[in-house]
């Protein structure tokens, strides 16, 4: 079997993206992000919505009233405008946002050869390989036909983003401020997105949700097309381990970006979520609106989540069973005493042999509570609008 055989075309249809793929770098995420929010901060410097008097006693009590704290600040005041500077949820999302889109590339870059790399390196467990290939064609077949319908996707996608700003200018946004002493909420007309009518930094906000939203959908369906071929292929596809370790993660590196990438977007789309439902205005519309989009993340989530790192931890167990098994009876029949201990040292060596995407104490406490957070998130934003 060939490794090009093995190769996902998961760009086919898409070639602008295989333009990003410099964008893989593991700082590019930060970088698309940083520069995403200091662009908006030109536009809106330009606009004249970049700021606003007492600024920081205004953010004070709103950064309290994003934490629920019981109290108020000290100094604080209370006003009906929002600057740029000010809607810090929007800045959360520009943030955020522009880091989709390197991650994405950067999944589908190691979904594209996950498969022809473990099989290159030898640690790739064929057991059908007629039904292996089969099901590798039959996803690049998928790609191609759903790589027709992007004028279809594009335009959902510029809906969706048109219906979601329309809904955020229709009524009082951000309703849980306190922004004078018998109400809250802003008024749309007072907000740096409409305070000015068309403006740089809205059209920046627009476009910028169009390009995420449509990466964030085809990225879920191609994502899930690729969940499924491993599901398909779990009894008939088995996965070892590299011992010369030679891409530094025993042979998964490839594995690893992609699960890395795929946690990721996890997190930041269940925070972007959340900041777009603090900005909302309350009501039975709205709560129709966001609707599909928290559900479908709900839907999505613990699928990405779950299926890939358990076929993982079940391929990687099943081998460290069989390649222990092996050693042991080595040992036992082994009567020189310098190859019994090069045994016994492979067979600690094998102990410590892990594979995970988030190796080290940091890494792991930014998963579970990036994580669980991110569930906590969507919850919130469910009760607040749906409670």
């Amino acid at each position: 079997m060939r490794e090009d055989q093995l190769r996902l075309n998961i760009f086919g249809g898409y070639p602008f993206l295989e333009r990003f793929l410099p964008l893989a770098d593991p700082r590019a995420p930060f970088i698309a992000g940083a520069l995403s929010v200091a662009i908006f901060l030109l536009c809106a410097l330009i606009d004249r919505t970049l700021t606003q008097g007492h600024l920081p006693e205004v953010l004070c009590q709103d950064i309290r009233t994003y934490l629920r704290a019981s109290n108020d600040c000290h100094h604080y005041r209370l006003s009906s405008q929002m600057s740029a500077t000010r809607d810090l949820p929007s800045l959360v999302l520009l943030f955020a946002l522009p880091m989709t889109v390197p991650l994405a590339v950067r999944q589908w870059k190691n979904i594209t050869c996950f498969l022809s790399a473990m099989h290159g390196r030898r640690i790739l467990i064929v057991k059908d390989q007629q039904q292996v290939l089969d099901e590798v064609a039959s996803c690049n077949r998928f790609f191609e036909k759903w790589a027709t319908w992007n004028p279809a996707i594009a335009l959902f996608t510029l809906l969706t983003v048109l219906l979601v700003v329309r809904a955020q200018t229709a009524g009082s946004v951000y309703s849980s401020l306190r922004t004078s002493r018998l109400g809250n909420g802003i008024d749309p007309h007072q907000w740096w997105l409409t305070l000015t009518g068309i403006s740089l930094a809205g059209m920046l906000y627009f476009c910028l949700g169009c390009v995420v939203v449509y990466i964030i959908f085809i990225q879920t369906i191609h994502g899930s097309r690729v969940v499924l071929l491993l599901w398909r292929t779990r009894s008939t596809l088995g996965c070892g381990m590299d011992t010369e370790n030679s891409d530094k993660y025993y042979g998964w590196s490839e594995v690893r970006g992609i699960l890395l990438a795929t946690w990721s977007l996890i997190i930041i789309h269940a925070i972007s979520l959340a900041m777009v439902g603090l900005s909302l205005p309350s009501g039975q519309v709205v709560a129709i609106i966001l609707a599909p989009l928290l559900f479908q993340w709900l839907l999505v989530s613990p699928i990405y989540l779950l299926v890939p790192y358990g076929i993982t931890r079940r391929n990687v167990s099943e081998w460290k069973r069989t390649e222990r098994r092996r050693l042991r009876d080595a040992i036992s029949q082994e009567t020189s005493d310098a190859t019994r201990r090069s045994l016994e040292q492979e067979l600690v060596d094998l102990r410590r042999m892990k594979v995970n995407p988030y190796s080290g104490v940091t890494q792991r406490l930014l998963y579970y509570i990036g994580t669980i957070g991110s569930i906590v998130f969507v919850l919130g934003t469910i009760r607040v609008l749906y409670g």
